[in-house]
């Protein structure tokens, strides 16, 4: 893949071309260092896939995606849709996103016509206090405000579960672009990441991502993501999460599946 297609701004990366009535195609990657392809950037461009074959007047309400095989920055990604039903109130995609003709992830979304206000809104705010200023970092094309810092204690790894992002570039006006931003920006850090059990290791590869999208936002107003953990059992940790708005209302409320390991007893911990 030549350079100019590897993005250099949010905006970039989330473009597609539509190649067939159905069939769209990444128009850039973003360059992860030589790991594979960053996760929250194929579901975002999935969940465009699928909405510009929707009604205008629909919006995605939830997405419930699987990393099936690790993505390369050397080849285009190819997008599918499934229109499966648009119904009165309801549209349902399904979405695969292939490389050389393989399925490196796949989704199922469902859009509507939002009409209503919240009526509740009791997602866990865990009210972390802090005495030192956030780390700053950039990754992924996002900017970071770190409250939880990444940082490394023996050969354990600790990665940030609470943070302010903004997207790097300016970003379009059009609903889609920021909400796609917002997706992209869910799938960074983990809900494991300050976790110091000792008999749990740091978290692998991301197996399954869902988004419920409960109010529209501007992402570059700068979204806070809060991340937790809530079980580790068979090798998989589950965490829930969720962004919200510089006013603190519910944007996204998030849980996803990661590879996670149990630590083995070194001899000497065991004696």
């Amino acid at each position: 893949m030549s350079e100019h297609s590897v993005a250099q701004t949010l905006e970039q990366a989330l473009q597609i071309v539509q190649v067939g009535e159905d069939d769209f195609q990444s128009v850039s990657l973003v360059d992860t260092g030589g790991y594979p392809l960053y996760g929250g950037q194929i579901l975002a461009l999935a969940l465009r896939a699928a909405a510009m074959t929707i009604e205008p007047d629909r919006r995605p309400h939830s997405l419930h995606g699987y990393f099936l095989r690790a993505g390369r920055l050397d080849a285009p990604v190819t997008l599918h849709v499934d229109r499966d039903r648009d119904g009165r109130s309801f549209s349902a995609r399904r979405v695969v996103a292939l490389q050389d003709d393989k399925v490196i992830f796949s989704m199922v979304t469902s859009f509507t016509r939002g009409t209503g206000d919240f009526v509740l809104d009791a997602a866990p705010r865990l009210g972390r206090t802090y005495t030192e200023p956030p780390d700053k970092h950039r990754m992924l094309l996002l900017d970071l405000c770190e409250f939880t810092p990444r940082r490394q204690q023996g050969d354990r790894f600790f990665f940030p579960d609470h943070a302010e992002i903004l997207p790097v570039g300016p970003l379009s006006d059009d609903w889609l672009t920021h909400t796609c931003a917002i997706a992209y920006m869910s799938d960074i850090g983990t809900g494991f990441g300050q976790l110091a059990d000792p008999g749990i290791a740091s978290t692998e590869s991301s197996v399954s991502h869902s988004i419920w999208f409960h109010a529209p936002a501007r992402a570059d107003d700068g979204m806070t993501l809060e991340m937790w953990p809530s079980s580790a059992a068979s090798g998989l940790g589950l965490y829930s999460g969720s962004v919200r708005d510089a006013a603190g209302n519910l944007v996204l409320a998030i849980a996803q599946e990661q590879l996670i390991r149990s630590r083995r007893p070194t001899p000497d911990a065991a004696a």
